[in-house]
């Protein structure tokens, strides 16, 4: 989803850090730190790569060794490990300018994407039942 930042207060960019803040930079439902390289699990868990850091910036999660592509020896199947990315969610409403302490959290990109999962799916069903509208409308 893009985050449309025309949405938000003007010190939306204040308001997200000291919430990682406050949230210790890991994601408050799953506990990942912001830019750990990590991969799922069978059990659908996270774990951390093989140097177990969380890294400064973005770019260097990107280049480190975890990230990309290894072969698992035994069952020869790809593991693919992912950098997590830090969010702000609004907990109780989604109202983007609803920044109360209690209706924020850090959340990482899965977790964040769980809890807005129904608001998606309501919002993608509308818009695809306007463009039907519209296109009825264009037939006439």
């Amino acid at each position: 989803m893009p985050f449309d930042r025309s949405k938000y207060p003007p010190h939306w960019a204040e308001i997200s850090r000291s919430i990682k803040e406050r949230d210790g930079w890991k994601c408050k439902f799953c506990g990942l730190p912001q830019y750990a390289v990590f991969t799922y699990d069978e059990q659908d868990s996270w774990t951390l790569g093989e140097d177990g850091a969380a890294h400064k910036t973005y770019k260097e999660a990107r280049s480190s060794r975890d990230f990309w592509n290894h072969w698992e020896s035994e069952a020869c199947s790809l593991i693919r490990y992912r950098v997590c990315v830090l969010t702000i969610a609004h907990l109780k409403d989604m109202d983007p300018m609803n920044v109360a302490g209690d209706n924020l959290a850090a959340l990482c990109n899965r977790c964040h994407l769980r809890l807005d999962a129904k608001h998606h799916a309501a919002t993608a069903s509308r818009t695809r039942a306007e463009k039907a509208g519209q296109m009825a409308l264009e037939v006439l």
